[in-house]
C-alpha cells in the first residue's frame, strides 16, 4: 500500500518559496514516522510531541523477502567471507521443504561466517531438523576439530544411523579410509564388511554416499568410509559381502584420516553389534587338577565401559563337587565386595548340572571372580565360561 507521506528526496526543491520549509519539515517528520510505525513502537502524540519513553522500540521483525544467498561481509580470504568483527546477520533464505519448495526460513551468519538455519517448517530447527537426501547429520565437539556422524538421510530419504561414540577432549583420530565405487547393484550397507574379489583386501564400512545411479537401477555410484581397513582396493575389482559377489566395482582407495574423535573405547557402527549389549570376550576355565583352596581365575580387571560379565559353570563328570565362584567388584584394586556367585554343591552330581550368574559393572570399577573350593576331586573337571557384554560408553 502506497504511503500517505513518502519521502521524496526532491522536496523542497531548489526554487521552492522558502516560506514552505516548515510544511516540507513537518511532511518529512511524517513520513518518517510511518515508515518507523511498520515495526517500531512509537505511542501517542502529546501536543505534537512522541516522547514516551518505550518510542523507537521493536514490536516485531518484519524481513522483505529471502535472500538469494548468504549476506557477504568482508572476505578474510579466497573462500569465506564474514561480518565485521563482533556483529552477526540475522535474515530470510528460500530452503527447499520436504514437498521441495522453496521456503523462506530463518538464519544467522556469526561474525566467522558461519551459516545457521534457526527455522524449518514452522518448527525449531532443532526440534525438527529437515534433512536432504544424501546428507549427514554430524556432532562436532566444542573445539570443533573433531565430529561423530551421527545419522544419515539416504538416497530414499530413510535415516540411516552411523555411529555410536562419546565426544571427549582426550580423544584420538580414528583413521577412516575412502573407497569409490561404480557398477553397484546390491546395496552395501553400514556395518558391511566389504573385500576386494581380487586384492583380498577389506573393511567396514562407516558411511556411504551415492552420488549418482540407484542401487535399484544397477548403476549406483558414490563412495563409502572404511575403518580397520586392510590396505589399497584394486580400481575395478568387484566388491562383495560375504557371499554376495560382484555388488559393485571398486574404484579410486584413498588411505587418510577422517575427523572422528573418540578414545579407546570408541564405538561405531561397525562394531556396534559386537559391542554394545552382544557378546563380545569369552574366557573358558576348565580345571583337570584337585583344588583345595581360593584363587582368582578372572584377576582383577579395570571395566572400561559398563558391561555385564556372564558366569556359567558345568560339571563334566558325576564325582563330587562342592566349589564356588564368587564374583566381586570395587573401585580400587584387589576388589572384595561380593557381588554375585554359583555353586556346584553335594555328592555325585549329575554330569551336565549348572549353574551360574550376571554380575553387573560400573565403568572405572574392577572386578574379579575367586574360586573358592575344600576337598580333594571336588573342583576337578568343571568347565567354568565368563564372558563380558559391554553395555555403555
Amino acid at each position: 500500500m502506497a504511503k500517505t507521506d513518502p519521502v521524496n528526496i526532491s522536496d523542497p526543491s531548489g526554487l521552492s518559496d522558502p516560506k514552505l520549509g516548515d510544511d516540507y519539515i513537518r511532511t518529512l517528520a511524517r513520513a518518517v514516522l510511518e515508515l518507523i510505525n511498520k515495526d517500531h513502537f512509537i505511542g501517542v502524540a502529546t501536543s505534537g510531541a512522541y516522547n514516551e519513553d518505550d518510542a523507537g522500540e521493536h514490536t516485531k521483525i518484519t524481513f522483505h523477502a529471502p535472500l538469494a544467498d548468504n549476506p557477504a561481509g568482508k572476505t578474510v580470504n579466497s573462500d569465506e567471507a564474514v561480518t565485521d568483527a563482533h556483529e552477526g546477520y540475522l535474515y530470510l533464505k528460500d530452503v527447499a521443504n520436504s514437498d521441495e519448495d522453496d521456503v523462506a526460513e530463518l538464519h544467522f551468519q556469526d561474525e566467522n561466517g558461519n551459516h545457521i538455519q534457526m527455522s524449518a517448517e514452522g518448527y525449531n530447527y532443532l526440534e525438527k531438523p529437515l534433512m536432504p537426501n544424501n546428507t549427514v547429520l554430524k556432532a562436532y565437539n566444542a573445539a570443533k576439530d573433531g565430529f561423530v556422524e551421527l545419522f544419515k538421510c539416504n538416497a530414499d530419504g530413510e535415516f540411516e544411523f552411523l555411529i555410536k561414540a562419546k565426544l571427549l577432549s582426550d580423544s584420538t583420530t580414528i583413521s577412516s579410509s575412502e573407497l569409490s565405487f561404480t557398477n553397484g547393484v546390491t546395496e552395501i550397507k553400514v556395518g558391511d564388511v566389504v573385500t576386494g574379489e581380487t586384492s583380498g583386501k577389506s573393511g567396514t564400512v562407516r558411511s556411504i554416499t551415492l552420488s549418482s545411479g540407484s542401487w535399484a537401477g544397477d548403476d549406483a555410484a558414490g563412495s563409502m568410509q572404511l575403518v580397520g581397513s586392510t590396505g589399497t582396493f584394486t580400481s575395478g575389482e568387484y566388491l562383495k559381502v560375504g557371499a554376495v559377489v560382484e555388488m559393485a566395482k571398486a574404484g579410486t582407495y584413498t588411505a587418510g584420516t577422517v575427523g572422528v574423535i573418540a578414545t579407546e573405547d570408541y564405538v561405531d557402527d561397525a562394531v556396534a553389534d559386537a559391542s554394545f549389549g552382544n557378546y563380545e570376550t569369552t574366557t573358558t576355565i576348565t580345571s583337570d587338577v584337585e583344588v583345595n583352596d581360593e584363587t582368582d581365575e578372572i584377576e582383577e580387571t579395570e571395566a572400561l565401559t559398563d558391561l555385564l560379565l556372564v558366569a556359567t559353570c558345568k560339571n563334566n563328570n558325576g564325582l563330587s563337587k562342592r566349589v564356588n565362584f564368587v564374583g566381586k567388584t570395587g573401585t580400587t584394586s584387589n576388589p572384595t565386595t561380593e557381588r554375585c556367585a554359583m555353586s556346584l554343591w553335594g555328592d555325585g552330581q549329575t554330569v551336565g548340572s549348572r549353574s551360574g550368574f550376571v554380575m553387573f559393572v560400573k565403568k572405572g570399577e574392577y572386578y574379579r571372580v575367586t574360586r573358592i573350593a575344600a576337598g580333594s576331586e571336588y573342583n576337578k573337571n568343571i568347565t567354568r565360561t565368563y564372558t563380558v557384554i559391554p553395555i555403555g560408553s
